[in-house]
């Protein structure tokens, strides 16, 4: 039995050790995390949903971010966690939290960091404006899409900025 468990340990440790980290980028000094496991301690404060009419007024990711921090009931927060880019939740971390990355989840079937840069180094081989249609998409989705796009591509991870898709290979 203990070796059962020794070994389900060290499973999970190699598994989050292999997990690409995310230095979160800042909007209006606030950190932005998306689809990023937040590596420190926190607290919630507050979240804000965004409609379907705010959604379709932005012209490039960054306006969604600003329309979610303009919405927020409060300013006393220190970053912002979506999943969607629809859903919102607004972070305080706990005292003396200096944090600097986010570990990205094995949700897909690249990395694909959005409003965040890889922490290893990294070349990009192409890039992509994204359309006006993919930029009120879910932030789930538009990862898909683009994936799904580049299947006859060689890359490692999705870089996706305010309306700009990168496919980059780590150094």
């Amino acid at each position: 039995m203990k070796k059962i468990i020794s070994i389900a340990l060290l499973f999970a440790t190699i598994t989050v050790n292999a997990q690409s980290t995310a230095k979160a980028e800042k909007i209006n000094g606030k950190e932005i995390f998306v689809l990023t496991r937040i590596a420190n301690d926190y607290t919630d404060v507050g979240s804000v949903h965004l409609t379907s009419e705010q959604i379709k007024q932005t012209r490039n990711l960054e306006d969604r971010i600003k329309i979610v921090i303009a919405n927020a009931k409060t300013n006393d927060y220190d970053a912002i966690y979506t999943r969607d880019g629809v859903t919102a939740r607004l972070i305080k971390y706990n005292e003396n939290v200096q944090i600097t990355e986010g570990v990205l989840p094995v949700s897909f079937k690249k990395d694909a960091y959005l409003f965040s840069l890889p922490t290893k180094e990294f070349t990009v081989v192409k890039s992509k404006v994204m359309t006006l249609d993919d930029v009120h998409l879910s932030f789930n989705k538009i990862i898909s899409t683009y994936i799904e796009n580049a299947q006859d591509l060689t890359y490692d991870a999705l870089l996706i900025t305010k309306d700009k898709v990168e496919y980059i290979i780590y150094k």
